[in-house]
């Protein structure tokens, strides 16, 4: 395997341990739904930050230009990783607004993103694995 499929393997490993603790504290509730709310919110920030930054690294891998997750998001759809880029834009404004969760409306709608992006993960990791191994 040549470096540059080591990093993204690698990264690839990350993002899917990122995501099985955003898939636990959506699928574990406590007592108090708040706080998991709030989890739920900085646990999507760092997974949609590993997300977009392997897409990045993939679409490099290419020859696309990738500097910002719009892009990266953009190259992963044109090279067929993930199938529906007005999901993972629609993520990519959700991950925008989650500096300002100190409002409550903001987080209700955020945590509403939230719990429809594991199934975008996932569906992304299999089919970037696969791109690796072709």
């Amino acid at each position: 395997m040549e470096r540059a499929e080591e990093r993204i393997a690698l990264e690839l490993g990350v993002l899917k341990k990122a995501l099985a603790t955003l898939k636990d504290v959506i699928q574990n509730p406590s007592q108090d739904l708040v706080r998991d709310r709030d989890a739920a919110i900085q646990r999507f920030e760092y997974t949609f930050e590993l997300a977009w930054k392997s897409m990045k690294l993939l679409g490099e891998r290419e020859g696309l230009a990738c500097p910002g997750p719009r892009s990266a998001v953009k190259s992963a759809f044109k090279l067929g990783h993930v199938d529906s880029i007005e999901d993972w834009l629609a993520m990519l404004k959700a991950r925008n607004q989650t500096s300002h969760t100190y409002h409550e409306e903001t987080a209700v709608k955020v945590y509403e993103c939230v719990v429809r992006f594991p199934p975008l993960v996932e569906a992304f990791l299999e089919k970037a694995a696969a791109g690796l191994n072709s």
